[in-house]
């Protein structure tokens, strides 16, 4: 059989919701799962309770959880969708060495925070931090307080570094600049990546840092420069939250 010479693009629509899909149900398990581990039970008016659901998010067995479940279930669309590909599952994830010497690779991760704080710099001038985004930097300090601090930094550099750069630059990514021009392929791609964050200021905040990533995989031929990228950004973002001054209210 003939392989055509471009893929389809329907299936990442598919692909695009059935990881959302899966984010959200994975999201009350994951709540099911912490309250479980900690509390050995869960009932309804526990599942009602607004501070019980917060508590969840204070434990260091809970927020790993918490983070780690739905992050995970949302790659699986895009890790069965590649593992039936005609093309290959590395190749259609773009799990290769590229062309990139690894110095690179590291000189391009150490340039991504200074996008990042760029980026955050830019839209703090327009928008004032969302109530998520309040409560995540206190959720991140608290943790921090109670001697949680290089973990968390690895947790939340690591998840979202190989999960989110699996879905969005290595599966949906790589079928558009494939199908389209790579400009047109990375900007569409840091659209979604943006909204999939769900969120009007860290998406806005995001969309650079998706422009970035993309561009970093485009040009070494390699999703790994972008997940030590998205890992070192994600890293120090929350090392700087953690240990900088909490910012006033108002």
């Amino acid at each position: 059989l003939t392989q055509p010479s471009k893929p389809r693009i329907w299936p990442i629509p598919l692909i695009l919701a059935a990881s959302l899909t899966l984010y959200f149900l994975a999201s009350i398990l994951a709540v099911f799962i912490a309250a479980l581990a900690v509390h050995g039970r869960v009932t309804p008016a526990m599942v009602r309770d607004i501070g019980f659901i917060n508590s969840l998010t204070e434990s260091q067995i809970d927020f790993p959880l918490i983070v780690v479940i739905p992050q995970v279930a949302m790659t699986i669309p895009a890790l069965i969708a590649a593992f039936v590909s005609p093309i290959g599952f590395r190749q259609r994830l773009n799990l290769t060495m590229g062309h990139w010497p690894v110095w690179l690779w590291c000189l391009a991760a150490m340039a991504t925070p200074l996008i990042g704080l760029i980026s955050s710099v830019v839209v703090g001038l327009f928008m004032e931090d969302s109530k998520s985004l309040v409560e995540m930097s206190k959720i991140f300090r608290d943790l921090a307080n109670n001697g949680f601090l290089l973990p968390l930094a690895f947790l939340i550099g690591a998840t979202p570094g190989v999960c989110e750069e699996l879905l969005f630059r290595g599966y949906v990514q790589s079928r558009l600049t494939t199908r389209f021009s790579g400009a047109v392929g990375i900007f569409l791609t840091s659209i979604i990546f943006a909204v999939f964050h769900m969120d009007l200021v860290h998406s806005t905040a995001v969309f650079a840092l998706g422009v970035w990533l993309g561009w970093i995989a485009w040009q070494s031929g390699s999703l790994f420069p972008a997940m030590l990228a998205h890992f070192v950004n994600n890293a120090l973002s929350v090392l700087a939250v953690s240990l900088g001054p909490e910012k006033a209210p108002g």
